[in-house]
C-alpha cells in the first residue's frame, strides 16, 4: 500500500508548488488572481451573506463560492480527503509533525487524552467567524489564518501582530501535531461534520487482525482505529496511513453506511476522486464565473442581457486597479452612476475585472474609462473641503466585442 502514500505525498507536492506559483505569478504583476481568490474557506465564509445579499464579501466572489461547493460535495463523497491530500495549510502542518517527532518534540497521543476535549473549539471558531463575518461584512479572520498571512502575499488587512502569530502557530505544531485544524480550521471543523455522511471509510477486517494496533501508531491525527474498527471519526482525514501500515491487510476502504453491508473499495480509487473534486471545482470556477457585484443602472423592468450584441448595447470588460473588494466595487458603481448611456456592470473582484455593458451612441468607451480613472470629488459635511479621490485606474481592456 505503499504507492497510496507515495501518491498522496505528490498531490500535496503538486498543490503547494501551484499555490507557490500562483503567489509568486501575483506578485510579480503577472495575474491579478491572488491565493485568496481561491481559497474554499472563502466561500464558507461569506455564503450567508451571499443568499441574502446576491453579493459577495469582501474580496470574496465565484471562484470562493464554486471551489467551496466542489469541495463540501467531495468531501460528502468520499471524506474529508481535500485536507490531507490538496489543502497547503494542511501539508504544511503535516511536515511539521514529521519534524517535531524527528526531533522528538512532538506529543504523540496528545489528542487521544485530554486535549481531544478541546477539539470543541473549532467548531465554536466556525460559529463565530460565519457569525460575524456577515454581521461586521469583513473576513474577520484574514489577520489569524495561516493560508493568507504565510501563503498569499498580501498585506491587505494584516495586522501587526499576524506574522507573530505565525511564528506562534509554526512552533507550537511542532509539539501539538496538526494544531492548527485541530482547535481553530473553520472549514475543516465544517468539513469534519459532512464527513460523518460519507459512505467511504477505512474498515477492519476482524477476521483477519492480529491486534497489533499498527494502524493506530500510523494515523498522524491520533484516531484509535483498532478501538472503532470502522473509522467515522470527524477527524479522519482519508490519508490511509492506516492501511498503508497494516502489515495484516485487514485494513481496507469500504464504502457503506452500515457495517454488515459495506464493499470494498480499492484504495487507489480515491486520488482520482480527489481528481474529479478538483477539476470540477476550478472548471465550474472558470466557466460559470458569479459575479461580485451585479448591479443595472437602468429600472428592474429592463429586458436581460441575453444578447449583448442587439441593438446598440456593447459589453466590454477592463481589469481596473484598486478593484479588489466588494466595498470598491460599490464605490466603483457610485463613480459610474450619473451619465446616460450606462446599462449594466458586473464586477469580480478576485480578478480585478470589470463587465460592463452601455450604449456607445450615448456613451463613448473612452469617456466610460476617463470617468474611472478621473475619481470622485468628495465634500467634507463638516468642514466644506472638497477631497479628490482617485482610487481606481484602468490598467487594460480585456475584450471590447
Amino acid at each position: 500500500m505503499k504507492p497510496v502514500s507515495n501518491t498522496r505525498h505528490l498531490f500535496q507536492a503538486f498543490f503547494f508548488a501551484s499555490v507557490f506559483i500562483l503567489t509568486l505569478r501575483n506578485l510579480l504583476g503577472f495575474t491579478k488572481a491572488n491565493l485568496e481568490s481561491w481559497c474554499p474557506g472563502g466561500g464558507l465564509e461569506s455564503i450567508w451573506f451571499w443568499f441574502k445579499n446576491d453579493a459577495f464579501l469582501c474580496a470574496t466572489s465565484g471562484i470562493n463560492f464554486i471551489m467551496f461547493l466542489a469541495v463540501l460535495g467531495g468531501t460528502l463523497l468520499l471524506g474529508r480527503a481535500f485536507c490531507s491530500w490538496v489543502c497547503p495549510i494542511g501539508t504544511t502542518m503535516e511536515t511539521l509533525r514529521y519534524v517535531g517527532l524527528s526531533a522528538g518534540l512532538a506529543l504523540a497521543n496528545v489528542w487521544r487524552g485530554i486535549g481531544r476535549r478541546f477539539g470543541i473549539l473549532r467548531y465554536v471558531s466556525l460559529i463565530v467567524i460565519v457569525y460575524f463575518t456577515t454581521k461586521i461584512t469583513d473576513l474577520i479572520f484574514r489577520p489569524f489564518c495561516p493560508y493568507y498571512v504565510l501563503l498569499a502575499g498580501q498585506e491587505h488587512e494584516m495586522q501587526w501582530w499576524s506574522k507573530w502569530l505565525m511564528l506562534g502557530l509554526v512552533c507550537s505544531a511542532i509539539i501539538l501535531p496538526f494544531v492548527f485544524c485541530r482547535l481553530l480550521c473553520p472549514l475543516g471543523a465544517l468539513l469534519g461534520l459532512v464527513r460523518k455522511f460519507s459512505p467511504l471509510a477505512p474498515s477492519i477486517d476482524r477476521d483477519n487482525c492480529t491486534s497489533c494496533r499498527a494502524c493506530d501508531s500510523a494515523c498522524p491525527q491520533q484516531i484509535n482505529i483498532f478501538t472503532e474498527g470502522r473509522v467515522y471519526s470527524s477527524d479522519c482525514t482519508q490519508c490511509l496511513n492506516c492501511i498503508s501500515a497494516c502489515p495484516s491487510e485487514c485494513l481496507h476502504l469500504r464504502a457503506g453506511y452500515s457495517s454488515s453491508f459495506t464493499c470494498r473499495t480499492p484504495s487507489t480509487l480515491l486520488p482520482f476522486l480527489v481528481i474529479i473534486m478538483m477539476v470540477t471545482g476550478i472548471a465550474g470556477a472558470l466557466w460559470y464565473p458569479i459575479p461580485t457585484v451585479n448591479y443595472s443602472f437602468v429600472s428592474a423592468s429592463f429586458p436581460a442581457m441575453a444578447s449583448v450584441d442587439s441593438g446598440n448595447i456593447r459589453q466590454t470588460d477592463m481589469i481596473i486597479q484598486g478593484l479588489r473588494c466588494r466595498g470598491t466595487s460599490m464605490t466603483l458603481v457610485q463613480l459610474l452612476s450619473g451619465p446616460e448611456g450606462l446599462i449594466k456592470l458586473e464586477t469580480y473582484a478576485g480578478e480585478h475585472r470589470l463587465r460592463l455593458w452601455y450604449d456607445p451612441v450615448k456613451i463613448s468607451l473612452d469617456t466610460i474609462c476617463d470617468r474611472i480613472d478621473a475619481g470622485l470629488l468628495l465634500t467634507d459635511e463638516n468642514t466644506g473641503e472638497q477631497k479628490e479621490l482617485k482610487p481606481f485606474k484602468v490598467e487594460s481592456l480585456i475584450s471590447t466585442p
